[in-house]
């Protein structure tokens, strides 16, 4: 008589559910870990947009602009808080912290102010970003020693699903950014 090798349905069944088990363990601890990679990269992204605005300041020995825009193009105080669409930087030398391009060369349109960078921050759809400051929310502007004078800002950077897990990104009068994680918040800012 020959052997039969194989594996019996109860043993099958067994497997199968102490895999589920293991999986059922495991994805929880998954998406935490997604959801922590996607606001480090949101904070890291806002951080490097306002490193590189303080450096261009020192870089071109005036007043350098960072601003949130909707088209790339001009700066927008439509909602001054929210920063989870584009940002403009700009040299401005007559310190008024706006830029209007309405002819797309580069210059802004009346103060003689140049457009160094522009972009958009890539963030996922349930990442907020929002900035505390009470008035002037929608621009930071650096002069030549690198400093933001003016108000000490801070962006929350927010999981609109879990917000006890936001974090917080502080720019100081100095120029310096400093990284709060887990800013426990109740809910994320609106």
């Amino acid at each position: 008589m020959i052997a039969m090798r194989g594996v019996t349905l109860i043993e099958l069944i067994v497997t199968l559910a102490v895999l589920a088990i293991v999986l059922g363990m495991g994805a929880p601890a998954l998406s935490h870990t997604l959801r922590e990679n996607r606001l480090a990269a949101a904070t890291n992204d806002l951080s490097r947009i306002v490193a590189l605005a303080r450096s261009s300041a020192i870089k071109h020995g005036g007043a350098v602009t960072l601003c949130k825009t909707s088209d790339q193009w001009s700066c927008d105080s439509t909602t001054p808080k929210q920063w989870t669409g584009g940002w403009l930087l700009f040299v401005d030398p007559a310190r008024n912290q706006n830029c209007q391009d309405a002819n797309r060369d580069g210059l802004c349109d009346g103060h003689g102010g140049r457009i160094l960078h522009q972009g958009a921050l890539q963030l996922p759809a349930n990442i907020t970003i929002h900035n505390n400051a009470a008035v002037n929310a929608h621009f930071i502007t650096f002069n030549e020693l690198g400093t933001a004078p003016g108000f000490m800002r801070t962006f929350t950077i927010c999981d609109t699903g879990a917000p006890e897990a936001a974090r917080q990104l502080r720019l100081a009068k100095s120029g310096r950014l400093r990284v709060i994680h887990r800013a426990e918040l109740s809910e994320c800012p609106s």
